[in-house]
């Protein structure tokens, strides 16, 4: 089976690299030349667009930040997969963006005789490297189980939702829902410092409870080192929360909690996180607070 991937980035590389551990015989494509070298060095073939490298292709997978990104990548009609993709082929794109231009990108592959999922994925830059993913994957189901090895090499699990835009729709329920996390570790982290008390005690006593969750095991070191490196930007997050909201409009469903950390998650953009981790946001509370915590170790 011949990929082309397109989308090079935190996620995409390490995404790129275990099919290629995998066995399958890559093309890639990316905006910046940057990301483009450690492929360039292994031989892997690397294009100027994306309709070159869509030409042959079997399958397309797509990593990309936005729907802009998405748009231009995919639906082009000078420079996108779409002006060249063969019929047969399989479409397969991982990016978070709105489930309405998952629909629209779907529809107009379809016309071409092209089926295309919606397959963005649960878990950042470790699972990305580890092949750890969860793929929320939506469109046909035959074309589903058609893509499962493919899932198999990027990833542990793959889950089938439903329809075209179902993929796309569920990962934004599910950023709605880390981001709140995130948001009430850094809440209940703000009394522990404030009160001058043991942040990694802190964080032993609430793993052993209800308070647990995700944000907690994952960002952990980050939070108590005060090292923002980036597996999952406060950008992209916000972002992710845009089309969340967006989302929640059309659907005319009050979502208080979405706002509120929609807020929050722009006040850390604008104050200087915006390229940080997305548990950055704990620096937005300490500067609401007045606290200041010197990094463990």
């Amino acid at each position: 089976m011949r990929i082309f991937f397109a989308g090079l980035g935190t996620m995409g590389a390490p995404m790129a690299k275990n099919l290629l551990k995998a066995g399958y015989s890559l093309t890639v494509y990316n905006r910046s030349a940057k990301a483009l070298r450690w492929f360039q060095d292994q031989g892997i073939r690397v294009v100027e667009t994306p309709a070159k490298g869509a030409e042959d292709a079997d399958a397309i997978i797509t990593m990309l930040a936005d729907d802009d990104a998405v748009s231009q990548v995919l639906g082009d009609e000078e420079t996108g997969c779409i002006r060249s993709v063969k019929a047969g082929a399989l479409v397969i794109d991982s990016s978070t963006i709105s489930p309405s231009l998952s629909r629209s990108l779907s529809t107009r592959f379809m016309v071409k005789g092209v089926v295309m999922l919606d397959a963005p994925v649960t878990g950042s830059a470790p699972q990305a490297q580890d092949g750890t993913l969860t793929f929320i994957v939506g469109g046909k189901e035959d074309a589903y189980h058609q893509a499962e090895p493919l899932f198999r090499a990027m990833g542990r699990r793959a889950v089938y939702i439903g329809p075209s835009g179902s993929g796309s729709t569920v990962k934004l329920a599910n950023n709605i829902m880390g981001a709140i996390n995130m948001m009430a570790v850094a809440e209940g982290l703000s009394i522990v410092q404030k009160s001058g008390l043991d942040a990694e005690k802190f964080f032993d006593v609430i793993a052993g409870g209800g308070a647990n969750n995700g944000m907690v095991i994952s960002k952990r070191e980050k939070v108590l080192n005060r090292r923002y490196t980036p597996d999952f930007t406060a950008r992209l997050m916000l972002k992710d929360l845009r089309l969340a909201s967006h989302l929640a409009w059309n659907l005319d469903i009050p979502l208080p909690g979405l706002a509120l950390i929609s807020n929050l998650y722009q006040i850390a953009c604008h104050t200087g996180a915006s390229e940080s981790d997305m548990s950055a946001l704990l620096e937005t509370y300490e500067k609401l607070s007045g606290t200041t915590q010197t990094p463990e170790g």
